[in-house]
């Protein structure tokens, strides 16, 4: 299941960064901290929605 790892780590790489972007802003207060935390949070809930679907459509291709 090479793909659905791959996707396990897109994902993980995609909240690391968030965080890691939530951590700069907050220490460098440079972008509002609202606006970019509306923005990766929309980011990461369409990327958790879009890898459970894939996962779900992996996992059932799996058991026919």
């Amino acid at each position: 299941m090479p793909t659905l790892e791959t996707a396990i780590i897109v994902v993980g790489i995609i909240a690391g960064v968030a965080v890691a972007m939530l951590f700069g802003d907050f220490l460098g207060n440079r972008v509002g901290r609202a606006r970019l935390a509306i923005a990766l949070g929309v980011f990461v809930l369409i990327a958790v929605v879009v890898f459970t679907i894939y996962a779900g459509v992996v996992l059932l291709g799996q058991k026919s």
